[in-house]
């Protein structure tokens, strides 16, 4: 599967920002662009000096756990 995270400042101002993604315990393997931090199940972006109205994308692939066999 795939997630793409988009970031933008409708602001004024440069703004700093954090986006937190919990991941499930079914999946089995994550690839991100840009790479990200993670503690635990949680992925970290941290974006630093984002202009006014500048946009910033993330995206983030995964495969899951194959199934138990019973």
């Amino acid at each position: 599967g795939s997630y793409t995270i988009n970031v933008i400042n409708n602001g004024t101002t440069t703004q700093d920002a954090v986006v937190k993604v919990k991941m499930s315990d079914r999946i089995d393997s994550i690839t991100t662009f840009p790479p990200v931090a993670s503690i635990d199940d949680t992925l970290i972006w941290t974006i630093h000096n984002l202009d006014p109205f500048e946009e910033i994308t993330a995206n983030l692939f995964f495969h899951y756990k194959e199934p138990p066999v019973n």
